[in-house]
């Protein structure tokens, strides 16, 4: 289990990126929180464009799939908000 977990972290370093810095970090923004508070329901709710009907079905798509796909969106959001 934590060689698995080892490699997703550092398969998908981008998305974990922000949970690393902020178990280092005191003081915790209101996003930080917010993110440690919701944890894993907010990526479901990302992959089911916050439709409740369809968590099931993003439940059902192993981690890579939905690893990558949080990874692409999040990388495409940053080279359109860079310019």
């Amino acid at each position: 289990f934590f060689d698995y977990r080892s490699r997703l972290y550092k398969n998908y370093a981008s998305i974990f990126k922000g949970e690393q810095e902020t178990e280092k970090a005191a003081y915790k923004t209101d996003e930080e929180e917010f993110e440690e508070k919701y944890g894993w329901y907010g990526v479901i709710y990302q992959l089911a464009n916050g439709d409740i009907l369809k968590f099931d079905t993003v439940l059902e798509l192993s981690v890579d799939e939905c690893f990558n796909f949080v990874a692409y969106t999040k990388d495409l959001s940053y080279i359109q908000n860079k310019g």
